[in-house]
């Protein structure tokens, strides 16, 4: 498993090494962090977002690698700071939780709280910020897919109620990914070896195959389109992508469309509590408008 998230950490840090794009009001501010043997000074920080300055000293008794990370991701990093030097690092934040690592892997972390600047920001969608999205949303996928594999590694039967929805969804995006090498429908059943050999073949296609925000709204909105109701474990599924792709793009709808946001995820709630074809429709349209909010095209 700890291969897996260094392998997962190198994966997204290489997409996510440039920071999602914001011009700030803000003139640049300096923040000193200094680093010890156990730990940072301070461990908790609260600052304003845009483009910030970090001063990081080593006052450790070994070379060291600071980083701010989003969950698994690394936003930004300086590495190689000997003792008793110290390195700079100019990165733009978008307003969230982010955590800091404080030397050593068996530190704890330090929190970084970024704030919105009372006199607000000018916020523009760039590529990179939908690259970003779609990358992590399809990192989700990879660990649902191999969630499914050590399932049935376990279990060597049938997929199992629970699982079944998690599987439709992800034939629906590796469908998008790849037509021409995916049948149309996802079997009923299979066997266990059949099964085995599809989910690693998914999970090969997701890992090398790139995916675009648009793939991610497209196959959401084909999702609540043909929604009939009719299978629990796929409501289940569906509604766990969406909200998983709702936390991904809020940072940036804040900003851009606060509004839109809170009327998305208004009528996601609607159709979790319903579960019917009309409110499936009404989450359909909303995905439809978001993209336009988003300017998604190839991206």
């Amino acid at each position: 498993m700890r291969n897996y998230l260094i392998y997962a950490t190198i994966f997204l840090s290489g997409i996510f090494g440039c920071v999602l794009s914001v011009q700030s009001k803000e003139s640049v501010n300096d923040y000193h962090i200094v680093v010890t043997d156990h730990q940072c000074q301070p461990m908790s920080m609260q600052i304003f977002a845009g483009k910030s300055r970090f001063i990081i000293k080593n006052k450790s008794s070994r070379v060291l690698e600071w980083e701010i990370l989003k969950g698994v991701r690394v936003v930004a990093e300086r590495e190689n700071i000997a003792p008793g030097f110290y390195q700079k690092m100019t990165v733009d934040l978008l307003p969230g939780k982010y955590a800091m690592t404080c030397g050593l892997l068996t530190n704890p972390q330090g929190q970084l709280v970024v704030k919105v600047p009372q006199g607000g920001m000018d916020y523009q969608v760039q590529s990179k910020d939908l690259i970003a999205i779609a990358s992590e949303y399809k990192f989700k996928l990879i660990m649902r897919a191999r969630a499914l594999s050590k399932t049935l590694a376990r279990e060597p039967t049938q997929l199992k109620v629970a699982d079944s929805g998690q599987y439709q969804l992800l034939h629906l995006f590796v469908r998008k990914l790849s037509p021409s090498t995916i049948q149309n429908r996802a079997p009923a059943s299979a066997n266990y070896s059949h099964l085995q050999k599809q989910i690693s073949q998914w999970q090969q296609l997701l890992l090398h195959q790139s995916m675009t925000t648009r793939d991610v709204i497209d196959v959401l909105a084909h999702a609540f389109a043909t929604y009939t109701g009719e299978h629990a474990a796929m409501t289940q599924a569906l509604l766990q992508g969406t909200e998983q792709f709702v936390t991904l793009i809020e940072p940036v709808m804040q900003h851009l469309n606060p509004q839109q946001l809170k009327q998305f995820k208004s009528d996601l709630s609607q159709f979790r509590t319903r579960q019917n074809q009309r409110t499936a429709q009404q989450v359909q349209r909303d995905l439809h408008q978001l993209s336009q909010s988003l300017a998604v095209g190839g991206q």
